[in-house]
């Protein structure tokens, strides 16, 4: 750089005006194709057209060179001073990168290199590993439409290789190695046009359902290749423009298509158009399509439009779909609850005779109940449904219809309220020591938590196993309040994880210890304190489980151990 300050040096070679007209062309990013070669820089600048400029350093100075008129091809134009500047500024950015992290300072290497020299080590990069080599010749192929869809078949038939395999760490290991390899296809996939990706993954579908004959997969290790296999119809599918007939047409033919060893259910969720216009269209052709089925798979189609249907609210189709086939009480009950929504208040209230009259057990009496309620809504008097309300809660304890009833009590004094909070506890309590109930600690503590009886809550959560969902809201509140008892909670379900030993059980683990230690510098009112506590925490993990090697070498990377 030919001075420590650019924009003084620049001024004075090139004077005032051509200096603040090049610095305006830097600015609005007018100088393309900036190459640097030993001394020599060159690059093109867009001003009204575009100019070829060439700097040299000499003697630590720039000279010029450029075809606008101002120039002459030999004056320090404005043109010059841009490329100046922004050379000054593409220096600037690969020393920062240089003094960065590996990915920055390789970054800063790639950057300097010139054309030539970069596109022979891309093409080294590309052809070094067989795989590699494969995939790249498949992707020119494709460049110049010459693409064989076979060649990419036969990627995925060695990435799937049909062999039986029963050891658990085999299997692991199979589809471990299937996943790597499959990353070439997911390279290449997107370069196709959407019909030929999609055949592809269904010859891989059909491919994976081959294999899965020959394994035994009892740790669901082939989820993750089915799963990625599934996204890739998803993707590709809603990519193709097809005509509403040729769309209806791909739908039917994932329903009729039987794979062994997984499903791709519910097919109109995952698989069903984007297109706004032809949805009403493509619904009521599978509709008639529908009528023309054998029993088994009509049913089958019947529950993937109830499916979507519900997904999207409209409780006019689920009715239409369900008045047909609602012969058992549950399915009477799921009728009535779409009569209610879609305001069909006749039809609700005769079906609501019948079902009344008709001899329910217990959860199918508490589910009338509240739909009874649900469909007298706002014209009942308010006290009818506080009544209502906590009957149904009453029958069944369940916290969520509690936490309905307690929500209706704003028009009460707050001591009132509290004697329907007791009377809740209480209830639950009793229904705790019936040892003939399948009620829970869960949801005895669900029921404190609605109450706002944490310290209640808090001694339940340490004396039995709760859901970890459940004990980490616990902790979290705790924390914030009560030092010692949110500690001991944090400790309790973090020790629950890499007695598990998974990498994922471990690393959430890891995230809980992390959250805590957040949450102990922010609520510990001795710092000190806190971090002898969080050490002893993971020392005692580190002694727990010393029989886990890769979680103790997860304490090591984190925490120093």
């Amino acid at each position: 750089m030919p001075s420590d300050n650019i924009n003084l040096y620049l001024e004075k070679v090139a004077g005032q005006r051509a200096f603040s007209k090049g610095m305006r062309l830097h600015e609005q990013k007018k100088v393309r194709a900036l190459q640097r070669d030993q001394l020599l820089i060159t690059a093109i600048v867009e001003d009204n057209t575009q100019y070829r400029v060439s700097l040299s350093l000499v003697n630590d100075k720039y000279e010029g060179q450029c075809e606008c008129d101002v120039s002459e091809g030999f004056e320090f134009c404005q043109h010059c001073v841009a490329v100046a500047l922004a050379n000054d500024e593409q220096e600037q950015e690969l020393e920062r990168l240089r003094s960065g992290d590996a990915k920055d300072r390789i970054a800063a290497y790639v950057s300097s290199l010139d054309e030539d020299d970069a596109k022979a080590m891309l093409l080294e990069l590309m052809t070094k590993q067989t795989d590699d080599l494969n995939k790249w010749q498949i992707i020119a192929d494709i460049s110049a439409k010459k693409a064989n869809i076979k060649d990419i078949c036969d990627i995925i038939n060695t990435a799937l290789p049909v062999r039986e395999v029963w050891r658990k760490d085999r299997v692991k290991t199979y589809f471990d190695l299937a996943i790597t390899k499959l990353n070439a296809v997911h390279d290449i996939l997107p370069r196709l046009p959407a019909e030929n990706a999609v055949e592809i993954t269904e010859y891989a579908l059909k491919r994976y359902d081959k294999v899965m004959n020959k394994i035994k997969d009892d740790k669901s290790q082939s989820l993750k290749v089915e799963y990625l296999f599934t996204q890739w119809l998803i993707q590709f599918s809603e990519a193709c423009a097809w005509p509403i007939e040729q769309n209806v047409s791909f739908l039917k033919n994932l329903y009729l298509t039987h794979y062994a060893n997984f499903t791709l259910r519910p097919v109109l969720s995952r698989f069903f158009t984007n297109d706004i216009e032809q949805k009403e269209a493509i619904v009521q052709s599978i509709l008639d399509w529908r009528e023309s089925l054998q029993a088994d798979q009509a049913l089958t189609l019947t529950e993937d439009l109830r499916h979507y249907f519900m997904l999207n609210s409209d409780w006019k189709s689920l009715i239409s779909i369900s008045e047909s086939t609602a012969t058992e009480a549950n399915q009477k009950l799921e009728l009535l609850g779409y009569y209610i929504k879609a305001e069909q208040v006749k039809s609700a209230k005769d079906l609501m005779d019948e079902l009344q009259a008709t001899t329910l057990n217990q959860t199918q009496i508490t589910k009338l109940q509240k739909l009874e309620l649900a469909l007298q809504g706002a014209t009942s008097p308010k006290e009818v449904q506080l009544k209502q309300l906590w009957d149904i809660f009453e029958s069944n304890l369940e916290p969520a219809d509690l936490q309905a009833f307690l929500n209706m009590l704003n028009h009460l004094e707050p001591e009132q309220v509290k004697n329907y909070q007791q009377q809740a506890e209480n209830l639950a309590k009793m229904k705790l020591n019936d040892k003939a109930s399948s009620f829970d600690n869960d949801k005895l503590v669900a029921v404190f938590m609605i109450t706002n009886n944490w310290q209640a809550a808090y001694q339940v959560a340490m004396q039995s196993d709760l859901k970890p969902a459940l004990l980490h809201q616990l902790a979290q509140r705790a924390i914030t309040e009560d030092y010692d008892t949110g500690l001991n909670l944090y400790r309790k379900l973090i020790m629950h994880y890499p007695a598990r030993t998974t990498h994922e059980d471990y690393m959430t683990a890891i995230n809980l210890l992390n959250e805590l230690k957040e949450a102990l510098l922010f609520t510990s009112k001795s710092p000190e304190k806190a971090k002898l506590a969080f050490d002893f925490l993971v020392s005692e993990l580190n002694y727990e489980f010393k029989q886990k090697r890769k979680f103790l070498a997860l304490l090591g990377k984190y925490y120093g151990l």
